[in-house]
């Protein structure tokens, strides 16, 4: 079909799918951070500083498909391929900011520290960005083939007047108004504004801020107290925020309920904790006891096309154990564990998942909106009983559905439809219905995991120095990728076995490593995303690195 059209420009077999991802990005940046802090004999320390920063960069992401080329060789769409950039020469997006801080350390008694810590934080961020592919086709009578005179509707005299106004095109659009197509008068105002949306237009087209301000003052308190020379016991509280950003500001007909921006994340802390050491040092005991309330948690996902970021709020609470042992009995043995129990879950948040858009309410259907000669790709839901059979004729009679074989429901509602043409004659529809997510797991968050450790070190003579043999394993309990946690979404539980062999030299010199990674070469799946309907649901999984061999040498040439 690609060859008969002759629209693709690939240079690939157009007999089969071609497509590839591309991105780049250029960006500066610099930090400074200056800190005072005393070491007086009294009870009282100190410490004082102050940073600051500032960023700039610009980024393009690319998809080509020759699949992509063709839907723009039978819609007229332009461009023909999917596109997300941001304004050139590091303009694209830009961040500043500063923070003060401090912390006092009070020895109330000879075994008990107070610290007391305060610090303020100020971030600015502005973006220029844009998604011309999912604009384009909705610009009216732009976005497609020079010929149709971009920002005029082919063959009639309507245009989008915000983006004329918004490039100072308004009176030449309104002088072509009422000409001949491709009059010198309509060329003449189209030149004035660029074929496809430009960084920044979206966001001036529809109010959505392109810059923020956040701030905020966190700070911390806790105690430290020295049971012995051996033990101490500490517990602190602490607050900490992030700032927000901006979501891609992809075209209306995509957003959906998405917001163009997220809000800034705060937790609260909570921690106890003690350090131990016991048979003259050789034992090494630690743990702790940990709960954190998020306030707007920030957290990826794909929506119609997108990357985004939303906020829920959350609540955290974990164990951490860890220990280390050189046994008297076997000199120059070294073990060390460390286990972790975390309990993650979602404080009540609502969001739709695009797996499940009708949220199992069997009231709604999930349909493909569609539009008279190409879809748009963009899922919602509709309530099924208000479609009747009465309006499934009509709407074939007008456009509002397109016949296409295995697209029909069970009960006889074909599965595409165009959802403007649903909305103004009555027919409720939705991006989707929410999904409940008050107790799920949080995404990438796994129950349990462990760590062991064991080295044996020995002297060499004939080196003149010493050899360590060194084992670790890791394991990781199952966990969810999304917060969604559907069957789709699961982890499984894997581990990972590593090895080496170091040298050291007696007078500190030689440093000499020889290591094995994932011994096993097991694909060990760590995480995925999943795509929207709109790209067929494909996950993307990241594993871990596949079996490495490597060695370094190292040589001290200072004093040691």
């Amino acid at each position: 079909t690609a060859g008969l059209l002759g629209g693709c420009v690939m240079p690939v077999d157009q007999t089969r799918v071609f497509a590839y991802d591309q991105a780049d990005a250029i960006s500066k940046y610099w930090t400074v951070e200056g800190k005072v802090s005393t070491s007086f004999d009294g009870r009282f320390n100190f410490l004082i500083g102050a940073n600051a920063y500032n960023g700039k960069s610009s980024t393009d992401y690319l998809v080509g498909a020759n699949t992509l080329d063709l839907l723009g060789t039978v819609t007229g769409a332009y461009p023909g391929t999917f596109n997300s950039t941001n304004a050139p020469n590091y303009n694209g997006y830009k961040s500043d900011g500063y923070a003060v801080f401090g912390e006092m350390y009070v020895d109330l008694t000879d075994a008990l520290k107070l610290t007391v810590g305060l610090r303020y934080n100020e971030d600015n961020k502005k973006t220029a960005d844009a998604n011309p592919y999912l604009d384009a086709n909705f610009i009216p009578g732009g976005g497609g083939e020079l010929s149709r005179e971009p920002g005029f509707a082919a063959g009639t005299d309507t245009y989008n007047v915000e983006r004329a106004a918004l490039y100072g095109a308004t009176d030449a659009f309104e002088a072509a108004l009422g000409t001949a197509p491709l009059s010198q008068a309509r060329l003449d105002a189209v030149r004035l504004i660029p074929l496809v949306s430009q960084p920044g237009e979206r966001r001036a087209l529809t109010g959505s801020p392109n810059k923020f301000k956040f701030d905020q003052t966190t700070g911390r308190i806790g105690l430290d107290w020295a049971i012995n020379d051996n033990s101490m016991v500490y517990g602190f509280f602490s607050r900490g925020y992030k700032p927000g950003g901006f979501n891609p500001p992809v075209s209306e007909a995509f957003q959906g309920e998405t917001s163009f921006s997220f809000d800034e994340e705060k937790v609260d802390a909570y921690e106890l904790g003690t350090k131990n050491t016991f048979d003259d040092g050789r034992l090494v005991v630690n743990g702790s006891l940990f709960y954190y309330k998020y306030e707007g948690l920030q957290i990826t996902r794909i929506a119609n096309n997108s990357s985004i970021n939303d906020n829920i709020d959350a609540n955290i609470w974990g164990i951490e154990l860890e220990t280390s042992w050189n046994p008297e009995a076997v000199p120059g043995l070294a073990l060390d564990a460390a286990y972790s129990y975390l309990n993650t879950d979602v404080d009540g948040a609502l969001s739709t998942d695009p797996t499940n858009r009708t949220a199992g309410n069997s009231d709604w259907v999930t349909l493909e909106n569609i539009a008279i000669g190409a879809t748009t790709g963009v899922n919602f839901v509709a309530v099924r009983d208000d479609i009747t059979p009465e309006i499934i004729a009509d709407a074939a009679a007008v456009g509002g559905t397109i016949p296409v074989p295995g697209t029909i429901y069970p009960d006889g509602l074909p599965a595409y439809w165009n959802r403007p043409y649903l909305d103004s004659i009555g027919v409720r529809t939705s991006d989707g219905l929410n999904t409940d997510l008050d107790g799920n797991s949080l995404p990438n968050s796994p129950e349990n995991t462990i760590h062991l450790g064991a080295a044996y070190t020995f002297d060499v003579q004939a080196l003149r120095g010493s050899v360590t043999f060194r084992y670790d394993y890791y394991w990781q309990d199952d966990s969810y990728a999304r917060e969604f946690n559907t069957k789709g979404d699961e982890i499984d539980s894997w581990d990972q076995h590593n090895a080496s062999i170091i040298y050291d030299s007696a007078d500190g010199r030689w440093n000499a490593r020889a290591f094995i990674r994932n011994i096993a070469d097991d694909d060990n799946i760590t995480g995925h995303y999943l795509a929207s309907d709109t790209a067929g649901f494909f996950r993307n999984y990241f594993l871990t690195e596949p079996r490495i061999y490597g060695a370094s040498v190292r040589y001290n040439f200072g004093e040691i």
